[in-house]
C-alpha cells in the first residue's frame, strides 16, 4: 500500500535503522529501545516524522511532526517544526490503556486488514537476524 521496497537494515543494540526506497525518495525508519525501570509494560514514548522539502515545489521546506507521552502523566506532548506551519506545542491529555484493555484492542484488531498485510512483510524484514 504505500509502496516502499527494502533496501537497508541495522541493528545495533537497542536500536534499528531501516531504509526504504519509497515513491519519493528514501525513506528511513529508526527504533529505539531503553529499559525504564518501573514500567510494567512496553510503551512507544516518541514518535517522530520528518518530511523533506521537495525542490520541484516552491515554497516547502523541511518539516517535523512529533508526539512524545511525558513519563509519569498522562499526557502527550504534540510539536510541529515547520516554516510554514504554526509550531507551538500542544499538550494533550491520552489515558494510557491498562492490561486488559490493550488485550482488548489487540484481539479486535482485523487481522485480514490490507495496510496490515502490506506491513508485515517490511516488519518481518527489519526484525530477522
Amino acid at each position: 500500500q504505500a509502496g516502499w521496497k527494502p533496501l537497508e537494515c541495522q541493528t545495533n543494540g537497542g536500536s534499528l535503522n531501516a531504509t526504504f526506497e519509497g515513491p519519493g525518495g528514501p525513506v528511513r525508519v529508526q527504533v529505539q529501545t531503553k529499559v525504564e525501570p518501573g514500567l510494567e509494560v512496553a510503551q512507544m514514548r516518541q514518535v517522530m516524522i520528518t518530511l523533506r522539502s521537495d525542490p520541484d515545489l516552491p515554497g516547502t521546506s523541511e518539516e517535523t511532526y512529533g508526539l512524545t507521552r511525558l513519563v509519569g502523566t498522562d499526557e502527550v506532548r504534540i510539536e510541529v517544526c515547520s516554516d510554514v506551519r504554526c509550531g507551538l506545542a500542544r499538550l494533550v491529555h491520552a489515558r494510557e490503556f491498562d492490561t486488559a484493555r490493550r488485550v482488548a484492542a489487540a484481539l479486535e484488531s482485523r487481522r485480514s486488514d490490507p495496510p496490515y498485510y502490506a506491513a508485515l512483510p517490511h516488519l518481518l524484514w527489519m526484525i530477522a537476524d
